[in-house]
C-alpha cells in the first residue's frame, strides 16, 4: 500500500560561525553548583542543582537561590516538572530522597512523600529517580526499586501502581493519551507493556530493534520518542540515538554517535538536539551538542566553544532546554552551572501549495516518482534516509526520479546543479 506524500513543518535554523556558548555561574559565590534538570516555564527558567532550587526570570542572565523549605542536603535535583500551579523537584543521592512542591514560583518548598512505599526490612525511604506528568492532573515517581507510584496534586498521598512482575523496577515512564507505557532494561529485542485502566489490565508486547537503555524522551509534537541503544562486537561497545514511532514496541537506528553515548534529547516537532556523555578522551569533545532541523536526516555540530568554558570537559551535558526560541541552555551535571548559546530557530508553517512552489519539486504517489518543476537533465543526486545514510546516487535526466524501490519512510533528495545545491523532503 502506498502512502500519501506530505510534508513536515521544518524548523529553519541559521547559526552563525560566530555563535559561541557562555557561561552563567549559578551563584556567583560558587563555582561548583551543578545544573542537572532545567525547567521553562513561560518567562522563567527554574535549575535543579545540589540540594536547591535556582530561578531566573532575565532569560538566564542571572539566577536566584531558593531552597527554604527543602531538607535534602546536597543531593541532586532528579527530576524537575510543573503541574498545574505547581513545581515539584525530586532528590536523590547523598542522603536526599525527598519530593517537594512549591506554589509561589520556588519562594518556599513544601514536603510532599505522604504514602510513599517502603522495602520489606528496609526502613530507608527510597528516592524519585524520575518524574513524569500525564495530562496536567497525575505526577508520576519512579523509585529507584520496586515501585512505581502516583498522585494527583490535591490527593494527600501517593499510590503505588500495581505494573508486571518484570516491570517492578522500570527505567522510564511515558504516556500517549488515555494509556501508560513502561520500559525496562534487558537483552535482545525490546519488551513494551502498557495499561489504559490506571494498572489494573496490563499488555504487553515483543517489538523489532533492540531494547533501548535508559531515559525515553517524547517528542513534544507527540509523533516519537528518543532513547539510546549500545551495540557490541566483541568488547567494543557502539552507541546510537534510536527512536520509535508505535510507543516503544520498534526502534530504529537514527544515528551512530562518533563516541559517547546520548546523555539528553531534546526533541520539538522537526527539530532535535542532543548532547552527549563526556569522556576523558579530548577527542570526544567534537560532536557533543549536535542538532538537526529535518528530525535526524542531517545534522550540525555546535559543541563550539563549550569544553572551553566549563570547569572539566569530560563532564556530561546532562539538561536541555530551549527559551524563548532563541536561547540554547544546557546544563552541566558536575559543576559549572549553567552554559548558553543564541540560535535563530524559527518554526515555520506554509502551505504545501507555498512548499511546492518554493521547493523544487514534489512526490506523485500515484505514480510513485518524484517530479522536478523543471528539467534536471544532468544534474547529479542523492537520496537520504533517515538515518543519514544515502540510499541512492546517480545522475537525472529529464524531470522525473522513479521512487518505486523505495521503502515507506522520510527522504532527503539532494539535487547537485551547475550553480546551487538543492533540496526536497518527501514522506513515502
Amino acid at each position: 500500500m502506498r502512502i500519501l506524500f506530505s510534508f513536515f513543518v521544518v524548523a529553519a535554523l541559521s547559526v552563525g560561525t560566530h555563535a559561541q556558548w557562555s557561561r552563567v555561574k549559578l551563584d556567583p559565590k560558587y563555582d561548583y553548583l551543578p545544573a542537572k534538570q532545567i525547567l521553562v516555564d513561560g518567562s522563567t527558567i527554574y535549575v535543579g542543582s545540589s540540594g536547591m532550587i535556582f530561578r531566573s526570570t532575565d532569560g538566564a542572565t542571572s539566577f536566584t537561590r531558593h531552597q527554604n523549605g527543602l531538607n535534602d542536603g546536597i543531593s541532586g535535583v532528579t527530576g524537575l516538572v510543573k503541574i498545574g500551579d505547581r513545581i515539584y523537584a525530586s532528590f536523590g543521592g547523598n542522603g536526599g530522597r525527598g519530593v517537594y512542591y512549591s506554589t509561589d514560583k520556588g519562594n518556599t518548598w513544601v514536603i510532599d512523600t505522604a504514602g510513599w512505599p517502603n522495602m520489606k526490612g528496609i526502613p530507608v525511604q527510597m528516592f524519585a529517580k524520575r518524574i513524569r506528568t500525564w495530562k496536567d492532573t497525575y505526577l508520576f515517581g519512579l523509585l529507584e526499586s520496586n515501585y512505581t507510584i502516583y498522585k494527583k496534586p490535591s490527593d494527600k498521598e501517593w499510590t503505588t501502581l500495581p505494573v508486571p512482575n518484570d516491570f517492578r523496577t522500570p527505567e522510564d515512564i511515558y504516556f500517549n493519551g488515555d494509556t501508560i507505557f513502561l520500559t525496562r532494561l534487558g537483552f535482545g529485542a525490546p519488551v513494551m507493556t502498557w495499561t489504559t485502566d490506571m494498572g489494573t489490565t496490563w499488555k504487553q508486547v515483543t517489538g523489532t530493534g533492540s531494547t533501548p537503555q535508559g531515559t525515553v524522551w517524547s517528542n513534544t509534537d507527540g509523533r516519537e520518542l528518543y532513547s539510546v541503544m549500545t551495540t557490541y562486537v566483541g568488547a567494543n561497545a557502539t552507541n546510537w540515538l534510536v527512536r520509535s514511532t508505535d510507543n516503544g514496541a520498534r526502534w530504529d537506528t537514527v544515528r551512530r554517535c562518533a563516541n559517547t553515548a546520548p546523555a539528553c534529547v531534546h526533541a520539538d516537532g522537526d527539530l532535535l538536539i542532543v548532547s552527549h556523555v563526556g569522556s576523558f578522551v579530548a577527542a570526544d569533545s567534537v560532536g557533543r551538542i549536535i542538532i538537526s532541523t529535518d528530525r535526524g536526516a542531517t545534522w550540525s555540530d555546535i559543541s563550539g566553544n563549550f569544553q572551553h568554558i566549563i570547569s572539566y570537559s569530560f563532564h556530561s551535558l546532562g539538561a536541555l532546554a530551549i527559551f524563548d526560541r532563541t536561547t540554547l541552555i544546557a546544563g552541566v551535571d558536575l559543576g559549572t552551572g549553567v552554559i548558553l548559546r543564541k540560535l535563530d530557530i524559527n518554526t515555520t508553517s506554509v502551505t504545501d501549495e507555498r512548499i511546492g512552489h518554493d521547493e523544487v519539486g514534489y512526490y506523485d504517489a500515484t505514480n510513485d516518482v518524484v517530479r522536478f518543476r523543471t528539467s534536471m537533465n544532468g544534474a547529479r543526486y542523492t537520496v537520504t534516509n533517515v538515518r543519514g545514510q544515502a540510499v541512492a546516487t546517480g545522475t537525472l535526466f529529464g524531470d522525473v526520479l522513479d521512487f518505486s524501490g523505495a521503502e515507506s519512510g522520510l527522504y532527503l533528495i539532494t539535487v547537485h546543479t551547475d550553480t546551487d545545491a538543492r533540496r526536497l523532503k518527501v514522506v513515502k
